[in-house]
């Protein structure tokens, strides 16, 4: 059983929101963002909240687009999965990740939340409905004719770019399959749903949005531009509208600007489709889009786990290694993986069979912070295929569960006063992020070193947070070392001690103990290999506590984190930890004025 939301919190010490500026500090908080939102955003939000109130003409006629040509576009790279098919016909669907029953009619359902309507009503469950056979393709006719019936598929709300650009694709990847019945009516009446949903996408886009959801929702226009004998006109504006997000979005790294992994494999994936339907049409496209996918790429395999999901970093899930070779193959590249991403901020410590991963970079810039998580300087490690140190993840599908899984609390980093690095914005972005995040790197035979540090904590506390971590050359050790320091070199004490928090979260899979010493947590993998984590740290107490997991999609696990608690009086404060495999005699932790890479100085 999955745990529930508030005793989650009561383990994070973290209350609802509790770090999230109120009132009047909030409307301030949102009214800098807004200042500091892309160019243009704010003339698209205009743009859009007057065009989308203004009645847009319908085509009239099938304008010559036969069945044939509607399913011009072609199936997706990721085909449906059939038993999500036949459970959906049995009365149960699946939304991000969740299952949830069916009423009857269809739709009368009304889940809970934005997201999941979204998922719903932009149709994101039709290639699995198709992929469940003939009975699964008449039901998906018969739901689609449902919907196009309902007075509220001509709201605003369902008609906004975002959805309706999944929507398209959604349709127009499963046309192949929904047209084989014969039935002409069903042809034409998907045919003017198509043309009517493109005419107001190609009128509205931008739309207001930003980021990946741009990329989505234009890509629903250009495949609806293959199929549509009109779409010609709205091809050559929506390719260059791509080709300026592309450049916009696409760090020199190839990082995409919102530091979500998985958000980074949507895009890629929205790219290839595009490309791999142009080419069936004979059509080009752009060479921004080849050239994105061959920068996108790489950062993937930067961010793989042993297990080949992906690190759960701002919002990501682990996603499964099929769907993420699939894509990449589509992308045109195998690429080896990269060791670190400087503009992404994102590092990779790779030694033997272990594998850390780093989220080393500044929070994505306004605009493209929307699911952002306060997670900098956050690790995950992987032994072999195995996770070991983690963070919690995402629960996209549950308000509460995705707002409380974006606090620093929910990574395995540093916390002060049990707030967050960066103060977090309910539902919407951040209300601040660090000024500076500085990130050295350093290989020397075979051994790996980072050095890191960030003020997200100046403005409240007057406090930066370094990191350094070690890794020895046959992946058999990953020492770290976290400090608390004054920004402006001062000497001073606080009368009161600030509270500091050091987390590791661990995978379900890992059984952990707490060692007679009270400063050496055992770790016991699901293979049976065995580590140990050891502190070291003035005053620092370690326990273990209750924790989640949110790697896979829409799927919540209890498990573990090792917490250490300690405080800031001034002028530093420091504890050192180290993660060794069990069979190596253990070492002492050394003095912090040693000097590193020897023992993190």
């Amino acid at each position: 059983m999955a745990p529930g939301i508030d005793p989650f919190r009561r383990a994070l010490r973290s209350p609802p929101a509790a770090a999230a500026p109120r009132n009047l500090a909030s409307a301030l908080h949102r009214a800098l963002r807004l200042c500091a939102m892309p160019e243009g955003w704010l003339a698209g939000q205009l743009r859009y909240a007057i065009l989308s109130r203004l009645p847009i003409p319908g085509p009239r006629g099938s304008d010559g687009a036969g069945a044939e040509r509607l399913a011009a576009a072609g199936p997706g790279l990721w085909p449906g999965m059939p038993e999500r098919g036949a459970a959906l016909l049995a009365g149960e669907i699946e939304l991000l990740g969740r299952k949830l029953p069916l009423p009857e009619p269809f739709w009368s359902f009304r889940p809970e939340g934005d997201r999941l309507m979204a998922e719903l009503h932009g149709f994101a469950w039709l290639a699995d409905l198709v992929a469940a056979g003939n009975a699964g393709i008449v039901r998906a006719r018969e739901l689609i004719d449902q919907w196009l019936t309902l007075p509220e598929s001509r709201s605003r709300d369902l008609r906004h770019p975002a959805i309706a650009g999944r929507r398209l694709a959604a349709w127009l990847q499963s046309a192949n399959r929904l047209l084989v019945g014969g039935d002409a009516g069903f042809d034409e009446r998907l045919h003017r749903a198509v043309a009517e949903d493109a005419t107001r996408l190609a009128r509205l886009l931008p739309g207001g949005l930003c980021g990946g959801a741009l990329i989505e929702a234009t890509k629903g226009l250009l495949l609806a531009s293959l199929v549509l004998p009109q779409g010609r006109r709205w091809e050559g504006p929506a390719m260059a509208r791509l080709a300026a997000e592309l450049d916009r979005q696409i760090l020199p790294d190839g990082g995409q600007v919102e530091r979500n992994p998985s958000r980074q494999l949507r895009v890629i994936r929205d790219l290839a489709e595009i490309e791999i339907a142009f080419a069936r049409a004979g059509r080009p496209t752009t060479p921004a889009l080849g050239a994105a996918l061959r920068s996108l790429a790489p950062l993937i395999r930067l961010l793989q786990h042993g297990d080949s999901g992906l690190a759960l970093f701002n919002g990501a899930n682990e996603e499964t290694a099929g769907l993420i070779e699939t894509v990449l193959t589509a992308a045109g590249e195998t690429p080896q993986a990269m060791t670190k991403a400087p503009h992404a901020g994102f590092q990779r410590l790779a030694a033997g069979r272990m594998v850390a991963l780093v989220e080393a970079g500044r929070p994505a810039p306004p605009g493209f912070d929307g699911g952002a998580h306060a997670g900098t300087f956050a690790i995950e490690v992987s032994i072999g295929t195995e996770r070991l140190i983690t963070g919690c993840g995402a629960h996209a599908a549950d308000a509460d569960w995705a707002e409380a899984l974006r606090a620093t609390a929910a990574h395995s980093t540093l916390s002060i006063a049990h707030s967050d690095s960066s103060p977090l914005l309910p539902g919407d972005g951040l209300a601040s992020r660090p000024g500076f995040v500085s990130c050295k790197r350093e290989e020397e035979a075979g051994t790996l070193w980072l050095e890191l540090s960030h003020d997200g904590y100046g403005p409240r506390f007057g406090l930066r947070h370094r990191r350094r971590l070690y890794m020895t050359a046959g992946g058999e050790e990953l020492r770290g070392e976290d400090r608390v320091e004054p920004l402006n070199d001062s000497r001073e004490e606080r009368t009161e001690a600030l509270p500091v928090t050091i987390r590791f979260h661990l995978h379900p899979d890992v059984q952990a103990s707490l060692a007679q010493n009270g400063h050496t947590v055992l770790l016991r993998l699901a293979s049976g290999a065995g580590w140990r984590l050891r502190i070291d740290g003035e005053g620092a107490a370690v326990a273990l506590a209750e924790s989640v997991y949110a790697g896979r999609r829409g799927r919540l696990r209890r498990s573990q984190q090792v917490v250490v608690e300690t405080g800031y009086r001034g002028p530093e404060s420091w504890v050192r930890w180290a993660l060794t495999r069990e069979l190596r005699k253990a070492e002492p932790l050394g003095r912090p004025d040693e000097d590193p890479p020897a023992d993190l100085g």
